[in-house]
Parts: structure tokens; sequence; C-alpha cells
């Protein structure tokens, strides 16, 4: 038995030109499909060079923002069905008013600060829910805050999630 066969002078070699053809399709795939994003929390701003404005700017927003804050009521002892305590900018809202729901009073107090228009498209209404908040009590903020016409809603980074002050 002869294992070692002589071929006779045929060279043997790896066919590069397959390789590179799936190597240069993969290439372009990966290219093709490679979607970039825009980094968050990065803020083009340009401060003036010669320091800060001698007179304060007078702002034509009455507000910066407005803040709804969902937290669990006390009296709910983990049954998901009793809404939430509401506080717009730290106001509770619900508490005068045993007839109407809570979310029905938000969508009335939103409406009233949607009426100058201004406010409506440039103010961000920035919705904080408690961690452990149902979330159809969420929807039923956004909702309302839909309702009101407000184009900017945002929602609140959670507490566990943020960086500690001064990092």
């Amino acid at each position: 038995m002869n294992f070692l066969r002589r071929h006779g002078g045929e060279h043997m070699g790896l066919k590069m030109t397959a390789m590179i053809d799936v190597v240069f399709l993969l290439l372009v795939f990966f290219v093709t499909t490679t979607r970039f994003r825009i980094p968050e929390g990065e803020l083009d701003a340009y401060l003036p060079e010669e320091g800060a404005p001698v007179k304060p700017i007078e702002r034509k927003l009455p507000v910066d923002e407005i803040r709804i804050t969902l937290r669990i009521a006390s009296n709910a002892a983990g049954d998901s069905d009793i809404p939430p305590e509401v506080f717009l900018d730290g106001v509770r809202i619900g508490a005068s008013v045993k007839s109407i729901p809570t979310m029905a009073q938000l969508y009335l107090k939103l409406k009233v600060l949607a009426a100058d228009e201004e406010v409506r498209e440039k103010v961000p209404v920035i919705i904080d829910p408690q961690e452990t908040l149902a979330y159809r009590w969420v929807i039923d903020a956004l909702n309302a805050c839909r309702l009101a016409k407000f184009e900017k809603v945002h929602f609140a980074a959670s507490r566990a999630s943020a960086p500690p002050p001064g990092s």
C-alpha cells in the first residue's frame, strides 16, 4: 500500500478568488446595513467669547417645562385599579374634587395651559412616574397630554439608572 501518492507536478493551493468575492460581499453587506446612532446627551452649544450677557434675557414663555409626577396612592395597597396621586408642577391634583376622576382633572389643567399656542408647541411636558406604578396610569397621563395637543411629551429618566450628583 502506498499512502504517499505522488501527484505528477500538480500544485496544491487555495483558490483565493472565491474567498475574496465572499469577503467583498460581506464587506458590502455590513457597510450598507450599518446604522450609525446619534450620540445621546451631546448638546451642540456655543458659548459667547465675551462671557455672560450684561442684562438678563427676557423669556417670552412663562414656563420652562411642565412636569407631571405620578405616585402610587397611599391607600392603594398593591391594587393597580386605584388611581395614583398626580402632581402637576408639584401641586397635587384630585384632592379637592372627588366627583371628577384624577386623569380628567389633569386633562382639564393641561388644556388650560395649552390654550397658549406657543406653550403648547415649545414647552416640553415631562411625565415622571414612580417605578412600580401600573403602566395604564402612565398611558392615561400620556393620553391626557395628547388630547390637550401638547407636541413635546417626554418621560423622566428613572432614578435607578441616573448617575449620582456631581459625577
